[in-house]
């Protein structure tokens, strides 16, 4: 199968990770560390005899080609927390488990020589829900959007990628390698440089400092002070601290104090002892102003080289602050209460129906404390991390097999739908006394969802947050008490012709040169047609409108007019918007009137057009798809009646 234009064509276009499988999970949560998936393409040009030939992609091709949601309908976006970069950046690829590194392996997958690889780059941010997302890849071939996914059930395009991010791994000082050198000793400055080593495999590439650095008077060009200890005695003023923003220029004491009183010579202090940039250094010196002793217990942040952010405190270490030392940085937040719950408080629902796009809400109440300072409100990142999965003894569950959990609340009412028009309502029998909070507590919002291709059956989930880098989960083992919810979803219901009420306007367009008619399908109380996903397969025609798809067509007299066609109008969905001659087909008519398009509150409509100038014939019978308020699908197909001279619409 081929996808082609006049000027050029398709014939493979796939989207793939690196060793031609479709799922990893080679990549940290931290907004800087990256996942390559690699889009594969063969474009074909006609030569001068008209035989199809393959053709390397123009930049501007090449630049085009980007990875979306596979539930982007519009083609233009990415889930939330995600970015796709066209260059890979500094960061190592692959995992770190332990004592090493897990190198992204070789692997024999060959596309062929024909195929044109292009690679892009995914990250996540921890801020986003950690569910996997299931991506596929777009680009613009001669102003046309193609996708890596089809309606169409024969599309041998169809391909995506699914990616898993994972919660980044944090250093502890147990697992650093300390080293201290004595780096400078002289009558009026003494320096010692303390380094810190990661195990194999990780390497810090990056330090952003102390988050409390403290105000100091004469403070060094290159230098934050973590604390400082003024004289006393016969004891010397000293500090201790971090170099910054020097890379790998050497350091000099006036990168790290200004002499106050007394000169001091401009000594080299060394800092390359050991390969790392984890280093700190202790000064000593008569010229060091120092006025108050104090000690900030300062966070010192680095970041490794899989982008992964770790944090010490750096303290004063010894009875006359001499030394220097750092600490693991410890929770200082408690979680007094982590409760998930449906929103009528029950922990059982079948208010989901199985379509992939319909959601079921559901709440994660928190209450947050710092010790000995009561509650505390969630900080963006904290409520971002905040989600949904498989209960399970492992903080680190997944999500089963063809489900997902959203942040946003999509377009699709939540809810169920029955047959006499009723909604039933996920929040019905709350009871007065029954809202379940505590106070100061705060409601975090979810949104589940399940895909159709996999069997239905209850699942049980939990309720996940990360606090200052640790894992918590509603299960008891993570969280005393625990709670959980059982979700049941439920096969989609099928609406069928006779559920429909039909309304035919005669008279939409009509003038010497066209005639247009209308058909407007309302679906029964309570739903309401909110997408148009068009044909699977609408017929090739010449002068195509802009906005339409054709079922069929053909030739036919009928009051002077020699040629029909019909079919369904796409990217009009928002009721309101104007239709032209034009959109439906451009030949039909040289003064392209409006098409009266608007006379029926509903997005559900067939559109069937004569004109005196020629249309190609055939009838594709193809599928026609729309989407209800329930995010429910219904299929049926256009069939000519009364010759030709009419339709009617059939259940597919």
């Amino acid at each position: 199968m081929t996808e082609e234009n006049k000027l050029s064509r398709l014939s493979h276009f796939r989207v793939t990770c690196p060793d031609g499988s479709n799922f990893t999970d080679n990549l940290y949560a931290n907004g800087r560390h990256q996942c390559e998936v690699v889009v594969e393409v063969i474009k074909e040009c006609p030569n001068r005899i008209g035989v199809w030939e393959r053709t390397e992609l123009t930049d501007e091709e090449i630049e085009s080609i980007r990875v979306v949601s596979f539930f982007s309908e519009d083609g233009g976006f990415l889930p939330s927390g995600w970015s796709c970069d066209e260059r890979k950046n500094i960061y190592s690829e692959g995992l770190w488990e332990g004592d090493k590194k897990v190198e992204l392996k070789p692997t024999d997958y060959n596309p062929g020589p024909l195929v044109q690889r292009v690679s892009r780059y995914l990250r996540f941010s921890s801020q986003g829900s950690m569910e996997s997302v299931r991506l596929v890849a777009c680009m613009v071939l001669n102003g046309q959007v193609y996708k890596t996914k089809s309606l169409a059930e024969d599309s041998s395009f169809d391909s995506s990628v699914t990616l898993q991010p994972v919660v980044p791994f944090r250093l502890s000082v147990k697992d650093l390698v300390e080293y201290k050198h004595a780096a400078v000793s002289d009558t009026t400055f003494y320096a010692t440089v303390y380094y810190w080593t990661p195990p194999a495999g990780v390497v810090f590439v990056a330090q952003e400092g102390l988050d409390r650095p403290l105000d100091m008077d004469y403070e060094g060009d290159h230098f934050q002070t973590g604390y400082a200890y003024a004289k006393q005695g016969n004891n010397t003023p000293h500090k201790g601290g971090v170099v910054v923003n020097k890379g790998n220029s050497p350091v000099m004491r006036s990168d790290i104090f200004k002499p106050y009183g007394i000169p001091v010579y401009n000594h080299y202090v060394r800092t390359d002892m050991r390969p790392t940039i984890m280093r700190a250094i202790t000064a000593r010196s008569l010229a060091l102003k120092v006025d108050v002793t104090h000690d900030s217990n300062s966070t010192w942040s680095l970041i490794d080289n899989f982008g992964n952010l770790h944090q010490f405190v750096l303290e004063s270490a010894g009875a006359n602050y001499e030394g220097l030392r750092i600490k693991d940085k410890g929770p200082n937040l408690n979680l007094t209460y982590f409760k998930i719950k449906l929103p009528n408080n029950q922990t059982w629902t079948d208010a989901l129906y199985s379509n992939g796009r319909h959601q079921c809400k559901v709440q994660v109440e928190v209450l947050l404390e710092r010790e000995g300072a009561g509650p505390v409100p969630l900080t963006a990142e904290q409520r971002a991390s905040v989600t949904i999965t498989r209960y399970s003894t492992n903080v680190h569950e997944v999500l089963p097999p063809g489900w997902s959990c959203d942040v946003e609340k999509n377009m699709f009412d939540t809810g169920r739908w029955v047959r006499d028009g009723i909604m039933e309502d996920e929040q019905r029998n709350i009871g007065p006394d029954d809202n379940g909070s505590v106070p100061f507590s705060e409601i975090i919002d979810r949104y589940m969802r399940f895909d159709s291709t996999t069997p239905i059956e209850t699942q049980k989930f939990m309720a996940r947050i990360i606090i200052d880098g640790v894992v918590y989960t509603t299960n008891p083992i993570s969280t005393p008490g625990g709670s959980s919810i059982d979700i049941l979803p439920i096969r989609p219901y099928r609406l069928s012709v006779r559920d429909l009420t039909v309304y035919h306007d005669f008279d939409a367009q009509h003038d010497a040169n066209s005639d247009a008619d209308v058909f407007y399908y309302n679906p029964p109380a309570g739903l309401r047609i909110v997408s148009t996903m068009g044909l699977d397969n609408p017929l090739q025609v010449n002068d195509e409108g802009d906005y339409f798809q054709t079922s069929f067509s053909q030739k036919i007299n009928r009051d002077g007019y020699r040629y029909c066609k019909a079919g369904v109008v796409l990217q009009k969905d928002v009721p309101g918007l104007k239709l032209r001659t034009h959109d439906v087909q451009r030949n039909a008519n040289f003064l392209n009137p409006y098409i009266e398009y608007n006379v029926v509150s509903t997005i559900f409509r067939v559109v069937k057009i004569w004109t005196k100038n020629p249309i190609v014939e055939g009838d594709t019978k193809s599928t026609l798809r729309v989407w209800d308020n329930f995010g429910c699908e219904h299929r049926f197909f256009i069939e000519k009646a009364d010759s030709g001279r009419s339709l009617e619409l059939r259940d597919a």
